[in-house]
């Protein structure tokens, strides 16, 4: 069979449409004109009856067989309408049976099946473009040959459906009703630390990057590693987490330690080969979340393009679509921003090539709508700075980003003042937030990094400590709720498994 026979069309779509606009004229045009042009139609003599209709109709509000005919001439096509069978074919336009919500239905076809046609010639190209490797290209490099002619033609066919302006206040009534039936929807995924989550708006949005800055050795990675867990084992959401600094067999450990509250290096060094108590708790932990969705890429040294290629094959095979096409819930967690060894940014100065970094990344978040909770670290201001210009040119990254925070050490005057019972780390999510309040300068979120089990508990604020001279750390629980036992400790919780702080643990670390 010909390639020409293969051409996906529906010419009986394309009559109805065209007979459609001439049986109800502009009642109907408004609704078709945003996805429909000549390039619809397969047929040529289709597409030439397209283009008379389409002057005619913006020319005047009536539509008839002249009308049409006078476009036609002054279009130049006259010799493609004179012959009786071409007329003849208009006038039947007129009196085909149409039902008016049908044109719209019967246009979308024509649009998709053009958006097809569009596809076969895409990879046609591809193809000959692929059959000119010669083995001295790098992967990445083939790679890009198919990814991005395919994210340009997603981004296309994005704005030939999303280019028609609409009524902010339209449907408001079921947008009311839809939020009542899917609670929590818009505010996105939340963390494991719910105070953070209020001061960010909720949670993190579709389309938008939420970063937290910090210095070296602070506890950026351990929250990360917390978020993941919380996201993945007790949401059930797909996860994907790019490592810049550790390998897999690395990270292994670490999360074994945060979900069986197992101290690392009793892990690391086989220490529990004679310990049937943690021998069992390591094999009921393997057990208990052998299948969460947490999917892991070792990212160090790769260019940004090539990571964002992972990121897109994520979505596409691990994450998918709902039945709307768009894409599932989820979230990528980037530990943490540095300067790759891309070309693109050999001469930028740094803040410029976070900046691009940063750009690239929510331009890809909006473009697949998903949220991405990133890292980034610090310059040297971070130790004493506690707004957003401890990034250098950082106005350029806030406008980027949806949120920012900042996860620093405190002082021994800070810890003396709140007790060393709350914690050796401070969260601010600084003013700048596009959702939620953000924090008043001078207030923080308590926390507690404990590195021995890779773990991180929320706490107080600055502020609450104040005013009640209490203390308690909590995380949220499947439903959204803060978890609290009799004791007056907190627990964090991942699936069948607790952690429960004890008395002594804080002290020293």
């Amino acid at each position: 069979m010909s390639e020409k026979n293969n051409v996906p069309k529906n010419i009986a779509a394309e009559r109805a449409t065209l007979a459609g606009i001439c049986k109800y004229g502009q009642a109907v045009w408004s609704d078709i004109i945003d996805i429909m042009d000549p390039k619809c139609f397969t047929d040529t003599d289709n597409q030439i009856i397209f283009s008379c209709i389409k002057k005619a109709i913006e020319g005047s509000d009536n539509l008839d067989i002249p009308s049409i005919l006078s476009a036609g001439n002054a279009l130049g096509l006259t010799q493609n309408l004179e012959s009786k069978e071409q007329k003849d074919f208009i006038r039947s336009l007129f009196n085909f049976p149409i039902e008016k919500d049908n044109v719209r239905k019967e246009a979308v076809k024509l649009k998709k099946l053009e958006i097809a046609r569009r596809g076969q010639t895409l990879t046609r190209d591809i193809y000959y473009e692929l059959a000119k490797i010669n083995g001295t290209e790098s992967v990445s490099d083939i790679l890009g040959l198919l990814e991005k002619p395919l994210l340009t033609f997603g981004s296309d066919i994005d704005s030939d459906e999303n280019d028609k302006t609409e009524l902010l206040m339209d449907g408001m009534e079921e947008f009311i009703q839809y939020l009542e039936e899917n609670e929590g929807c818009l505010t996105g995924i939340p963390s494991p630390f719910p105070k953070y989550n209020e001061y960010i708006g909720g949670g993190r949005r579709r389309g938008g990057v939420y970063l937290v800055g910090a210095r070296p050795k602070v506890g950026k990675s351990t929250m990360a590693l917390n978020d993941a867990c919380h996201i993945a084992s007790k949401l059930k959401l797909p996860v994907l987490y790019l490592d810049t600094e550790m390998t897999k067999d690395g990270q292994r450990p670490r999360l074994l330690s945060n979900l069986a509250n197992l101290k690392i290096k009793d892990i690391e060094g086989g220490k529990f080969k004679d310990n049937n108590f943690m021998k069992t708790k390591l094999n009921e932990t393997v057990q208990t979340h052998k299948n969460i969705p947490l999917y892991y890429r070792k990212i160090s040294g790769k260019e940004f393009e090539e990571i964002l290629s992972i990121m897109r094959r994520w979505i596409t095979q691990d994450v998918g679509l709902d039945e709307n096409g768009r894409t599932k819930d989820c979230l990528v967690i980037y530990d943490y921003f540095k300067l790759m060894s891309s070309s693109s940014l050999e001469d930028m100065q740094e803040f410029q090539a976070l900046g691009f970094q940063i750009s690239a990344l929510s331009d890809f978040c909006g473009k697949y709508d998903i949220p991405c909770q990133a890292y980034v670290q610090l310059n040297r201001d971070g130790i004493s700075k506690e707004t957003s210009d401890i990034i250098s040119q950082s106005d350029r990254l806030l406008w980027l980003c949806s949120s920012f925070a900042i996860l620093k050490r405190k002082t021994n005057e800070e810890i003396l003042t709140d007790g060393v019972e709350n914690g050796n780390t401070k969260l601010i999510p600084t003013a700048e937030q596009r959702f939620g309040p953000g924090m008043e300068e001078g207030d923080y979120i308590n926390m507690h990094v404990d590195r021995e089990k890779c773990i991180m508990i929320e706490g107080k604020t600055k502020s609450e400590l104040k005013i009640d001279n209490s203390s308690g750390f909590n995380t949220v629980d499947e439903e959204g709720n803060d978890e609290h036992d009799d004791s007056g400790f907190d627990k964090i919780d991942y699936g069948d498994d607790q952690y429960r702080k004890d008395s002594g643990l804080w002290q020293g670390k």
